[in-house]
């Protein structure tokens, strides 16, 4: 515990607080993500809690690199890696308002 500690007080606040508000945000990306995809699984009747994330029109598995938060939407040219199909934008969108609202939370705990 204590080498967490040294390191921590290494930094100001300011910095810590700019730490934790990216941290905030790749973790709200990263819950907007689960959010949507449990909204959009319960609205086909499917489990919402259980089996990996497929495309709506190939049903195919995705893989890894396609389960990471906005970024994987821009690696891919807003498609689906196997059958090119264009995504919807409501993926990036809602990832990054989760975000943002994590960070934002965050922000106002740090000033």
């Amino acid at each position: 515990m204590d080498w967490i500690t040294n390191c921590l007080s290494s930094f100001s606040k300011e910095e810590l607080g700019v730490v934790a508000v990216v941290f905030a945000f790749l973790i709200g990306c990263a819950f907007g993500s689960a959010i949507l995809c449990a909204f959009m699984r319960i609205g086909k009747g499917q489990t919402w809690a259980r089996g990996r994330s497929k495309c709506d029109v190939c049903n195919k598995e995705l893989t890894w690199d396609q389960l990471i938060p906005i970024i994987s939407f821009i690696i891919h040219g807003g498609r689906c890696k196997m059958c090119q199909t264009k995504l919807s934008w409501i993926y990036p969108v809602s990832e990054f308002i989760a975000g943002v609202i994590f960070a934002g939370i965050i922000y106002m705990f740090f000033h």
